[in-house]
């Protein structure tokens, strides 16, 4: 229980914030909302901001210059597949960080996690990250694919109770012809059981 600090929880809000406008759905914090289409703009632009701080790379030989060519309001637009959910940390009208979390062919995934590089450190992806989990299908395991020098993520993921189940190089198209090594976490639907539970214990 300790390694998913779930701790950050109750310092950052106490008691959730339930939102009945959206399928009756559980807000654990009251600056998150799901995504919306008008959005798009400044989800795109933490992306690519994820990708510069992330992702150049020697090894790899992925340059500043192959990631300004990245269509990355394309890549936003992908949040809105039906079977995938997104939801947005707002601080005032700017968003900071957002995750997306997918559900295909029976399996749960978070397929995105971006948290603004100046709000990094701050709790935000952890908070991010529960909202994906308490909004998981029931009973599922949940993964998470993780490009292998992003050692930040890597971490992170780690931290918050993942199991690392498989690596793999020059599995992944980061960019187009860029072929890039991957992580397989898997965080066990035990552990997603017990966030669930936590949340909806403070929920009432």
């Amino acid at each position: 229980m300790r390694s998913l600090h779930l701790y950050l929880s109750f310092l950052y809000n106490p008691k959730p914030f339930i939102d009945y406008e959206h399928e009756n759905f559980m807000i654990i914090d009251k600056h998150i909302q799901l995504a919306k289409i008008k959005d798009i703009d400044q989800i795109a632009s933490i992306l690519k901001n994820g990708y510069l701080f992330s992702y150049i790379s020697d090894k790899y030989s992925i340059s500043l210059e192959n990631i300004e060519k990245i269509e990355f309001i394309e890549k936003a637009k992908s949040i809105f597949k039906p079977y995938k959910k997104t939801w947005v940390y707002k601080v005032g009208r700017e968003i900071q960080g957002f995750v997306t979390y997918k559900f295909k062919n029976n399996v749960s995934e978070i397929s995105k996690l971006y948290i603004n590089k100046q709000y990094q450190g701050k709790g935000l992806g952890k908070i991010l990250f529960e909202q994906a989990i308490v909004e998981s299908v029931e009973n599922t395991d949940i993964i998470v694919y993780v490009i292998n020098y992003n050692i930040r993520a890597c971490k992170f993921y780690e931290k918050m109770g993942f199991e690392l189940i498989m690596e793999e190089d020059n599995s992944h198209e980061l960019l187009t012809s860029k072929f890039v090594g991957t992580k397989k976490y898997i965080l066990n639907k035990e552990k997603v059981k017990m966030i669930k539970k936590i949340y909806l214990h403070l929920q009432h």
